[in-house]
């Protein structure tokens, strides 16, 4: 009998315990919650997260390869369904590439409702999951290669209060 081995899983580099909760200071603003200090380079991010409190035009999401308050890479979602990849150097954010989620993703819409989002940054490559399924990608900039990474809400609505919750998040590191 030949035994077969199995691969062995990616190193788990971290894993949220409790739910994160993030909120907004009001219309207008973005917040971001880093996951720990840690510096990531090559990882899959992996997160269920959604809005608690705001409206469908409130954005939600996670930010990678953060490197200074205003340098970071960012992937947001809203309520109904529009997801964009940007990148964000001291100024508004440059949409890099963008999708518009349909059935196939079985996104869940509006408030009160979670999804999986689950980037993987390779080198210079984003490639974005939305529960499961590939959606978009991207080609970053070299200063865009390591940093901190966390969740990201950005409040563009006019309701007083917008919340995020990120009920799991966990990041794995990409071997060869």
């Amino acid at each position: 009998m030949i035994a077969r081995l199995r691969p062995a899983a990616p190193p788990v580099l971290f894993e949220l315990g409790d739910e994160l909760v993030a909120t907004s200071p009001g219309p207008g603003s973005a917040t971001g919650q880093p996951f720990n200090e840690m510096q990531l380079r090559d990882v899959i991010l992996d997160a269920e997260l959604g809005l608690v409190d705001g409206e469908d035009e409130d954005r939600y999401g996670l930010f990678f390869r953060q490197t200074g308050e205003e340098r970071y890479v960012a992937c947001t979602i809203n309520g109904g369904g529009q997801l964009a990849l940007g990148i964000v150097d001291g100024g508004p954010p440059l949409v890099v590439a963008d999708a518009r989620l349909n059935g196939e993703v079985q996104f869940q819409m509006g408030v009160g409702v979670t999804n999986r989002l689950t980037i993987v940054a390779c080198g210079p490559v984003a490639a974005v999951m939305v529960n499961g399924v590939a959606v978009t990608g991207a080609l970053l900039d070299s200063r865009y290669l390591t940093g901190r990474a966390g969740a990201l809400l950005v409040h563009t609505s006019s309701k007083p209060q917008a919340r995020l919750a990120v009920r799991w998040a966990q990041a794995r590191a990409i071997v060869a």
